[in-house]
């Protein structure tokens, strides 16, 4: 469980606060096999398609901000088994209960 204030602002709250995950994990792991497909779909040129490439490849690597920026949820009357079947916070762990 991450410690920071944010964390323990909404704890003291009443909510229920999952760990940190980062940007890469999370945003890798809220969609489909071609989640990005969609935002290649305005793009008419290949200067356009490789702009789009570039700017997503900065959302998730490591290089970019994929590991630089975290994604912290947190609930209140939520169940919490609902809340751990967000794909986002289950990509990259291992599913011993699927």
């Amino acid at each position: 469980m991450s410690t920071t204030a944010l964390a323990a602002a909404a704890q003291q709250g009443g909510m229920n606060v999952q760990p940190l995950r980062t940007q890469s994990q999370f945003l890798m792991g809220i969609g489909e096999k071609n989640q990005f497909a969609d935002a290649f779909e305005e793009c008419r040129l290949p200067q356009e398609r490789a702009k789009v490439a570039l700017q997503l490849k900065h959302l998730v690597t490591p290089a970019g901000m994929g590991e630089s920026f975290h994604v912290m949820i947190a609930s209140k009357g939520v169940d919490p088994s609902a809340i751990a079947k967000l794909s986002g916070l289950s990509f990259g762990k291992s599913s011993s209960s699927a």
